[in-house]
């Protein structure tokens, strides 16, 4: 690890301090945020096969009413068949009105599923026969009740019930590999939570391992910057102070250089006044001058 992060800030030398600090600083942001995009990848997931496992629930809850409610109907009729009371048309009735609407509670339910809609199709085509069917047996009961003012023999009414029970069978039978296909739905579903759960954990400790990973190679690489700086102003220190002994040294030669050379400009300057206030006539007096001036030369060779 710490062979990596040096191999790693070596590799960034090359770069100005501003921008290495730039990369430093991303290294845990960017663990930060692959851990969020993951957990929220995680949690879509998890919220869907949560959702998935609920409507699945919902369908064999609505395709259990529905079996009791065709079973109440068919029982409805064969008992009016038997006794002729009316209070059995009541439950009868009661039955008829539960099964559309949980055929349309399905009918949403399974939207999504193009196999399941397909073989709920089926199912409603077969309970309209099977409805149509008992209405009619219960509308010739009537008649024949009406017409003979008693009731069918034994014989009679049993060969009465056994017509058209081939075809509530079959509905039955289509229902229950509905029921079997929502619960193998149901299971996968549940299989795949689990999935995404323990996925959860695994990516939750992987996030750990990679954060602290991730903020260690950040600290360490801030400390080598940091020294890195601060060795670069330790440099830049002793360069100002030679900097600053080099000018003390230039000013105090400067300084002796101005008051050695004071005198013999003077003199120089004195004497060419003189020289210029001199008559032209005499020619001694400039030359006196000179003298004077190569006398004064030699005092500050």
């Amino acid at each position: 690890m710490k062979h990596l992060s040096r191999s790693l800030y070596e590799s960034l030398g090359v770069l100005p301090v501003r921008q290495r600090g730039i990369l430093i600083i991303s290294i845990p942001i960017a663990c930060l945020f692959m851990a969020l995009a993951a957990f929220t990848w995680l949690k879509t997931s998890i919220i869907s096969d949560e959702t998935e496992v609920q409507e699945t629930q919902q369908v064999q809850i609505e395709t259990k009413q529905l079996t009791t409610a065709l079973l109440n109907a068919e029982a409805a009729m064969q008992g009016y068949a038997i006794t002729q009371r009316q209070e059995l048309l009541t439950a009868y009735n009661a039955a008829l009105e539960t099964i559309p609407d949980t055929l349309d509670e399905l009918e949403q339910l399974v939207q999504d599923n193009p196999q399941q809609e397909a073989s709920l199709l089926e199912i409603r085509q077969r309970i309209d026969q099977s409805l149509s069917f008992m209405q009619q047996k219960i509308n010739l009961q009537r008649d024949l009740s009406a017409i003979n003012g008693g009731k069918l023999p034994p014989t009679a009414l049993v060969d009465w019930l056994e017509e058209g029970k081939a075809l509530m069978n079959d509905t039955h039978a289509q229902i229950d590999r509905f029921t079997e296909e929502e619960e193998s739905l149901l299971e996968e579903r549940k299989q795949s939570q689990a999935f995404y759960r323990q996925i959860t954990w695994v990516v939750l400790c992987l996030s750990a391992i990679v954060g602290s990973c991730g903020g260690l190679l950040a600290i360490y690489l801030f400390r080598q910057l940091e020294q890195e700086i601060a060795a670069q102003q330790s440099s830049l220190q002793r360069s100002n102070q030679q900097l600053e002994q080099v000018c003390e040294q230039l000013q105090r030669f400067t300084a002796n250089a101005s008051h050695e050379l004071r005198a013999p400009l003077a003199a120089v300057l004195s004497n060419a006044q003189v020289g210029l206030m001199a008559d032209l006539d005499d020619p001694i007096a400039p030359r006196k001058r000179l003298e004077n001036i190569v006398g004064v030369e030699p005092r500050y060779v």
